[in-house]
């Protein structure tokens, strides 16, 4: 009996016009998805070592809590949040989690709760979701995008270095008409607790 009522559950509220959030939780409210659409494509970027920010994702106040991508290689690559400086072209290095993907061209959720190392990112309006494609091929696919074809981008002086956190970075504009598929998961709930990590 209790199965058939979860299932009633999950059926009614998938049928609200709402945003099927759990109408039992209201903090479903305040979780965001910030990105681009997480499409599947076998195309990508085929060199190491750039990092691009994406440049129609900006995030807001919040905690950051896992990313999403759609992964064409299991290459090494590291999602990061950079904060634009007071000079306008170099953005900061605040966080970032390196990820081997464990599925290939498929969708996959990334937790950084999950992860032993690291922890949430405290993030706020104006800061940038980038990517870091320390391997090749670039693990993230991309898809055709005409309507903003500019991206700002770095590269590594050599394939050994790899930006820290706290590193300052200028980014250069790129002609670049393509939408990673990634995007992050942010609680704007969390924004006025005083949350220690």
């Amino acid at each position: 009996m209790k199965v058939w009522s979860v299932l009633l559950l999950c059926c009614c509220c998938c049928l609200q016009e709402s945003t099927c959030a759990d109408p039992i939780d209201p903090r479903a409210q305040y979780v965001s998805m910030i990105g681009n659409d997480i499409k599947a494509s076998a195309s990508g970027v085929d060199v190491a070592g750039v990092t691009f920010l994406m440049n129609d994702v900006i995030l807001t106040d919040g905690v950051l809590f896992a990313y999403s991508a759609y992964f064409r290689a299991d290459t090494r690559v590291r999602f990061q949040v950079w904060r634009p400086t007071s000079s306008g072209s170099d953005f900061k290095l605040l966080a970032e989690t390196a990820v081997i993907p464990s599925v290939v061209l498929g969708r996959e959720d990334v937790y950084i709760e999950s992860k032993i190392t690291e922890m949430c990112v405290r993030v706020q309006g104006g800061d940038r979701l980038g990517v870091f494609l320390e391997e090749d091929p670039g693990a993230i696919s991309y898809t055709f995008n005409a309507y903003n074809p500019n991206a700002l981008a770095h590269t590594q002086d050599n394939d050994t270095s790899v930006n820290e956190i706290g590193d300052e970075v200028q980014f250069d504009e790129l002609t670049f008409p393509y939408d990673f598929s990634v995007s992050a998961y942010v609680d704007t709930g969390m924004v006025g607790l005083n949350v220690s990590w």
